[in-house]
């Protein structure tokens, strides 16, 4: 899941997308559309998000780690 919001905090779009190659492809495309793309929120960038953490930095996008929300 990922969600677009701009520099205020407003939600811009809540999106599902594969977790692989093509899917995080798409997802920079969807938030491209939004406008620039300034630095991408990954949760957990040691086990589940590393794949799309890697592609972002590879695309010269800054990374910011997100906390897992508790359970």
């Amino acid at each position: 899941m990922a969600a677009a919001i701009d520099d205020n905090g407003g939600l811009l779009g809540v999106e599902s997308v594969l977790a692989h190659a093509s899917g995080f492809e798409d997802l920079l495309g969807r938030l491209v559309g939004f406008g620039e793309v300034e630095r991408v929120g990954v949760e957990d960038t040691g086990s589940s998000g590393v794949g799309l953490a890697r592609f972002l930095n590879d695309q010269e996008v800054t990374v910011v780690e997100e906390d897992r929300p508790n359970r």
